[in-house]
Order: C-alpha cells, then structure tokens, then sequence
C-alpha cells in the first residue's frame, strides 16, 4: 500500500488536473442536466480540499458526501460512448481515487 504522502501527493497532482479541466460543453447534456453536473463538479472539488487540506484525513460525514457524489455521478454515466461520459469517467476516476486514498489513511 501506498504512504500516505503517496497518497496526499497523488490526490494533489490529480486534484490539480481536476481544477484544470473545461466543464462539459453544453451541447453534451440536457439543461436540466446543467445544475447537476455543475453541483457534481463543486462536490467533489469540496471533497478532495477537505481530505487535502486535512492531509489525508476527512470525517465521516465527508466520506459519505463523496460516496454518495461517486453514485450520481455513476449514475449519469452511459453504458455507450457518449462524448459526456469522456468528462464524468475522468471525473469519477478523481473521486475514486479520492475515496481509496481516504479509506486507506483512515486505517492507519
């Protein structure tokens, strides 16, 4: 298993990746997909700062708040290819991440 500046640090780069990325161009979702996808991008955003600015640490309640953005954001996720899905897979890959790195610093 990774340390857990290992991690922090992975969830850094990442996170710093994650910042950097256009929001999904509108022509790909549905309006009334809009405001979900962009609470979906501040959600995570909030999570990983949480678990950065705590150094690997986040409460309870944080870890569920991401369990539960993983699920919606799963949940918009197409079994076909989708231009979207090019923008959620990355974005669902950063929140797994984050919640692996969260889980394994929480065991130690």
């Amino acid at each position: 298993m990774p340390s857990r500046l290992g991690l922090v640090a992975a969830v850094a780069n990442r996170h710093t990746e994650f910042r950097r990325l256009p929001f999904p161009d509108e022509t790909l979702y549905r309006d009334s997909e809009a405001p979900q996808l962009t609470d979906l991008q501040s959600r995570l955003d909030a999570c990983a700062t949480a678990y950065l600015t705590n150094l690997g640490h986040i409460a309870a309640p944080t870890r569920d708040f991401l369990a539960e953005t993983i699920h919606e954001i799963e949940r918009l996720v197409r079994p076909s290819y989708t231009a979207l899905n090019s923008y959620l897979l990355v974005w669902l890959r950063f929140a797994r991440l984050v919640a692996y790195a969260a889980a394994a610093t929480s065991d130690h």
